[in-house]
């Protein structure tokens, strides 16, 4: 529901220290919304970075930016509960210490989340690919079972010779889930050089699966529409991949 006009001037007459708290900082922690969605009873869910230390560490640059945090908050009809979520690594880049991988809540299933992050999850240890021996952010996707106060992690990219960044998630589940993100590399928010990524969350078809209703209609009509269209760019082979 609206609060009060949108205030055109700087001022307003709502303050920000009149609305509810969600997470209370400081210095040594300083929050960035990520994302929110609606659940199933209309009740606001969200994630949010945390950069924890950065004050402390403003006099030497190189060392801000360096542990930042995910967190979860859901509101139940009387209050929040804001429960840590995952490591989040460190910075893209050295000017914007608070700049995170960020996540993102998949809107018709809030108790998941997809995070970047080029740190472990749960222990924070840095994640450094085997492909280049680089550190690099990957995609993972966490789940919960009691309202975000404990999380499951399951791997979505490993051992990538590139970032994967800031991904997203589509609302509407007609498909299953969607996931998209950039790979690639951000020098800053203004020169990267990025390419969109993502899948479709499926299973494999039985036979059963083939014979039930007009399965296998569509799956003919799938298969004709891509083989009149354009040839790929490049050869691949789909059993070498």
């Amino acid at each position: 529901k609206a609060i009060a006009p949108l205030s055109q001037t700087a001022e307003t007459s709502v303050k920000p220290d009149q609305l509810t708290p969600v997470y209370v900082g400081d210095a040594e922690h300083v929050a960035w919304t990520v994302d929110m969605h609606l659940d199933a009873q209309e009740r606001p869910v969200a994630v949010f970075s945390v950069q924890v230390n950065g004050s402390s560490t403003q006099h030497l640059r190189s060392a801000t930016g360096m542990d930042l945090r995910y967190f979860y908050a859901r509101y139940d009809g009387a209050r929040w509960h804001t429960n840590p979520l995952a490591h989040a690594g460190t910075e893209l880049y050295g000017v914007e210490s608070d700049y995170s991988g960020l996540a993102a809540i998949v809107p018709h299933r809030p108790e998941r989340v997809f995070i970047s992050t080029n740190a472990d999850p749960v222990s924070g240890r840095p994640l450094v690919s085997s492909t280049d021996g680089r550190r690099h952010h990957e995609i993972f996707s966490g789940l919960t079972a009691d309202g975000g106060a404990t999380w499951g992690w399951t791997p979505v990219t490993r051992n990538s010779s590139a970032d994967n960044l800031r991904p997203i998630v589509p609302i509407g589940d007609r498909l299953g889930t969607v996931v998209m993100w950039l790979r690639g590399t951000m020098r800053t928010y203004r020169d990267y050089d990025f390419e969109i990524v993502g899948y479709v969350e499926g299973r494999t078809f039985t036979e059963d699966d083939l014979r039930s209703g007009d399965q296998l209609a569509r799956v003919a009509a799938a298969c004709r529409q891509l083989h009149q269209g354009p040839r790929f760019v490049n050869d691949f082979d789909m059993f070498a991949i």
